[in-house]
């Protein structure tokens, strides 16, 4: 797992959710974990390939991804619906995005692949490396959580820390 790759992620979650319309997001907790995790409610995963490798599982209750669409669109969402994922599906899209984004100025060759999206509670599940950073977060008082493992594939080193997501 690659520390700075990670937090340039992280960032770019930062980075995301003020140009959507939120709050800049609040890390409650974040610390180290191995192999699994249980995911509650919506779940959305986008994976890095190429010389950055690795994920980012987005996860979050139905009533906070209602809260996001509604917040996006600018209309109260009352029901999980097609909409509702949709919106979801696309802020993890533009997550890893950003993030890919941030890869390739660092000279990565990355790629990202098309966001995954799950509704189920309590399910257990399997991280793509053996180490991941689950990071807690609240957008406007609603629970956000990022599960996040990426690899330096190319092994290329890397400069300077541009971490700017701190605790509060």
């Amino acid at each position: 797992m690659d520390k700075k790759l990670i937090d340039l992620a992280v960032d770019s979650f930062v980075g995301v959710m003020p140009n959507l319309g939120f709050e800049e997001p609040r890390r409650l907790e974040i610390n180290l974990k191995e192999k699994n995790v249980i995911r509650n409610g919506v779940t959305v995963k986008v994976g890095f390939i190429k010389q950055v490798k690795g994920c980012i599982i987005c996860n979050l209750s139905a009533d906070t991804a209602m809260f996001i669409a509604s917040t996006m669109m600018g209309a109260t969402v009352t029901e999980f619906n097609n909409i509702v994922k949709s919106a979801i599906r696309e802020v993890a899209n533009m997550l890893a995005a950003r993030s890919a984004i941030k890869f390739a100025q660092l000279g990565f060759d990355v790629d990202i692949t098309t966001p995954q999206l799950i509704e189920e509670e309590n399910i257990d599940a399997e991280m793509s490396s053996e180490v991941f950073l689950p990071v807690e977060t609240e957008v406007n008082g609603h629970p956000f959580n990022l599960f996040v493992t990426i690899e330096n594939a190319a092994e290329k080193p890397i400069a300077k820390d541009n971490s700017s997501f701190s605790a509060e």
